[in-house]
């Protein structure tokens, strides 16, 4: 698969001439965006780059580490810098840079924490990392995390084997949209968890050893679920939001997928796994939104959850951003279109709102790779604590590996 973005570590000698073109210098291996990096800045060494020409008051005369970024779409470029704020560090984006006499031309942003770039042309870029401590006396600990959101197109990466996340930006609107592909092989992989109380479902994937998840049910004040869950044939949780009988998603292990309205109260003895939700959009492969009404919970743009199935089995747990810069989120009957295009046959509704979360192992910072909403930025730190969530376990026979480095792939279409 082709990324649309690759990083690659360069070697401070790459800093010598004037552009990032011509002979290119050794480098190590490609690594798909999103990319976790991490490590030192070496003690006792000067910078080969102390002032950059997009923040001339600030000297930067410490050691640096700087990657060649190719992107190969236009985009959003996000990079998040963790290291000592207190010796000034930053992270800095160059485009054909020009460098001598210490200095450096040709620099598009940078920051002390994220650095968010929209509308990025494709093409050769530099990411560096700086700071203002002069040969320091010990190494400066970092870690860059870097990612692309392509613009209007669908950026693919695989998890493993039959797991994918998905997801496209679009500036127009702006809309950003998460979607988890679970094939029929991995789905007796897939499981409820009630939450101990209120937990962000990041907080759970990490403790649950899982590879992806994402919220579900609505809930009370009491972090108690108000929609029907059952895991391994108990039930979690029954319907209790007043609505009358919700429309549930469920299945035996090795079995296909079933769906049926189970009514306020009631469990579903036919099914080992169950979630339900309100109201149902997709039905035999068509937008049927029931029960539907003019509310404003319907009408209005949102952040939005759903999960669905394709005609092949393929579990799908989307997630539809809101409220912030990166999404303006969507009414029910768009969610509901959204689903149909993206092949789903059947589908209903989950919680949404400042909710929405859907979480990779290994992913950008604690693995949210949506953008939700509670806090109001655009970026992935503004995490509700939910009840409840449906999460993607690991084979028995696996070992937990990073993701989202070297050993994931990705590839875009438009």
């Amino acid at each position: 698969m082709m990324s649309p973005a690759t990083l690659l570590l360069l070697p401070l000698l790459a800093l010598a001439g004037p552009a990032p073109d011509g002979p290119s210098p050794p480098r190590a291996p490609l690594s798909p965006l999103p990319l976790h990096a991490e490590g030192p800045l070496p003690e006792a060494e000067p910078g080969a780059i102390d002032r950059y020409d997009c923040v001339p008051e600030i000297e930067l005369p410490g050691p640096e580490r700087t990657w060649r970024l190719e992107l190969e779409t236009p985009g959003l470029l996000r990079l998040a810098l963790d290291a000592d704020a207190a010796r000034g560090a930053q992270v800095l984006l160059l485009r054909e840079p020009e460098i001598s006499d210490g200095g450096a031309t040709g620099c598009v942003a940078a920051s002390s924490d994220v650095l968010r770039v929209a509308g990025l042309e494709a093409g050769p870029y530099l990411v560096v990392v700086d700071s203002a401590t002069a040969a320091p006396a010990e190494p400066l600990p970092f870690t860059v995390h870097a990612e692309h959101l392509p613009a209007d197109s669908w950026a693919e990466h695989s998890i493993e084997p039959g797991l994918t996340w998905s997801r496209r930006w679009s500036p127009d609107g702006p809309q950003a949209v998460s979607v988890l592909r679970v094939e029929p092989a991995l789905r007796d992989r897939v499981a409820v968890r009630r939450h101990e109380g209120c937990e962000t479902v990041a907080a759970v994937g990490e403790r649950e050893g899982a590879l992806a998840g994402i919220n579900a049910a609505f809930f009370s004040k009491r972090c108690e679920p108000l929609c029907l869950l059952a895991d391994g044939g108990e039930t979690i949780a029954v319907t209790a939001m007043g609505k009358g009988a919700q429309r549930a998603m469920g299945w035996r292990a090795g079995e296909p997928v079933q769906w049926a309205w189970i009514d306020e109260g009631a469990s579903w003895p036919d099914v080992d796994l169950a979630v339900a939700g309100y109201p149902s959009l997709v039905s035999e492969g068509v937008a049927s939104i029931e029960p539907s009404d003019d509310s404003s919970f319907q009408a209005s743009t949102h952040p939005r959850t759903a999960v669905g199935v394709t005609a092949d089995g393929t579990l799908l747990m989307v997630a539809v951003d809101g409220r912030t810069a990166m999404g303006a989120g969507a009414t029910i009957p768009e969610l509901a279109a959204l689903m149909v295009e993206l092949g789903a046959v059947d589908a209903v509704n989950l919680d949404g709102g400042g909710s929405t979360t859907l979480w990779v192992e290994g992913a950008w910072l604690g693995g949210v790779v949506n953008h939700p909403s509670d806090d109001g930025q655009p970026g992935h730190a503004g995490s509700r604590a939910v009840s409840d969530g449906l999460y993607v376990l690991p084979s028995p026979s696996s070992e937990r590996s990073t993701r989202g480095g070297e050993g994931s792939s990705e590839k875009s279409t438009r």
